[in-house]
């Protein structure tokens, strides 16, 4: 099992790989023009029968890791919440709220529960996402984890945080 952890309080031994062409994740870098702060991204698209989810983890100021997605659905109004339902592999589902974005109403993101989530997918390979739309609606979207983890790891550490192995 892995546990993700504060870098400051452990030394980390972990180093990230290159992600493999065939994941459907992917790591990026993206530079805000005006305040030249880095933003760390992990994410990925999946396609299902209602359309394409893009779901990742973000690392905001270096330090605050937040758990996002993009259903390409309206989901509300900007800054409300919705509700999301997890399942990672065959594991009970969970529930998590979202918060929409200032900017979109397509989707959100949950900065509280980032970990938690990071922490049940580390070692799963399939990850299935349902998201509820203030009208009642809800999309499904079931993603593959493979090759998640190198995309996922230069997120975290570009955070502060790695992940023990135990």
């Amino acid at each position: 099992m892995k546990w993700l952890f504060p870098a400051c309080c452990f030394m980390s031994a972990a180093t990230a790989t290159s992600v493999v062409a065939e994941s459907p994740w992917r790591y990026k870098e993206v530079t805000d023009s005006f305040t030249d702060k880095t933003h760390y991204i992990a994410s990925t698209r999946g396609v299902e029968q209602s359309g394409p989810f893009r779901v990742g983890f973000e690392c905001r100021n270096e330090r605050d890791l937040v758990f996002t997605i993009d259903a390409h659905r309206n989901l509300g109004g900007r800054n409300e919440e919705f509700s999301l339902q997890y399942r990672v592999d065959d594991k009970r589902p969970k529930k998590v709220r979202m918060r929409t974005f200032t900017n979109s109403e397509t989707g959100g993101m949950n900065k509280l529960r980032a970990v938690d989530i990071l922490n049940d997918m580390l070692n799963a390979d399939r990850l299935r996402v349902r998201v509820y739309s203030s009208t009642g609606d809800f999309y499904d979207a079931d993603l593959s984890l493979a090759g998640a983890s190198p995309a996922i790891l230069k997120t975290v550490n570009a955070c502060g945080l790695f992940v023990l192995e135990g």
